[in-house]
């Protein structure tokens, strides 16, 4: 590489050539209704007014390519939860191995909001933990739902019976408290709902 520095004329074609040509051929198709510009989702290939889109700052018109009702509609349906949960999962492993004592603190606290918040969740742990140790209550070593041998927590589908449990790893007891939590909200009803009130805004 030299080590002359640019001419004004050099630096004039690489700040050119970094800004790219706009692909006319790919520009998206508009119409005009009363005066306004109607611009075509390349999605559903309808045609909204400039408010109908996301910005993106990004594109020549500053505009996301789909309407908003489809951009929603696409987010949601490639939103991999569990993915996320795991990269969580991940980056808080992380984080307590950098720095121990602030989660240790963190966790004090928690665990003194949940005895007042949660008293009857946390009156059945303690039964549970205590029949545990004297041997009413027989722990196993594998999980009853995945069958890994790992680290169990029992899992209470009705905390009015503190010793009726479910022996299941952190993983299948997140997944489990998910699916109930999931079971008490009308899915369905909740996405008619939310398609609904953006089909009429746009």
């Amino acid at each position: 590489m030299h080590n002359k520095p640019h001419t004004d004329i050099a630096k004039a074609k690489i700040s050119t050539s970094k800004k790219g040509v706009p692909a006319l051929w790919k520009r998206r198709a508009t119409k005009s209704a009363d005066g306004v510009t109607l611009y075509r989702c390349g999605k559903c290939k309808e045609f909204f007014d400039a408010s109908c889109f996301y910005k993106d700052s990004r594109t020549l018109l500053g505009l996301k390519t789909e309407c908003k009702k489809c951009h929603t509609a696409t987010t949601i349906a490639s939103r991999d939860l569990e993915n996320s949960r795991r990269l969580n999962s991940e980056y808080m492993r992380r984080a307590r191995a950098k720095n121990p004592d602030k989660f240790r603190e963190r966790d004090r606290i928690s665990s003194k909001i949940n005895r007042i918040k949660h008293a009857g969740k946390v009156s059945a742990r303690e039964k549970l933990n205590s029949a545990v140790r004297s041997g009413d209550v027989k722990k196993p070593n594998t999980c009853e739902n995945c069958g890994n041998q790992t680290l169990l927590s029992g899992h209470h589908a009705d905390y009015n019976k503190p010793l009726d449990v479910k022996w299941l790893c952190y993983s299948c007891h997140g997944k489990e408290h998910r699916a109930i939590s999931f079971r008490r909200v009308d899915l369905a009803a909740v996405k008619e709902s939310l398609t609904t009130q953006i089909g009429g805004a746009l």
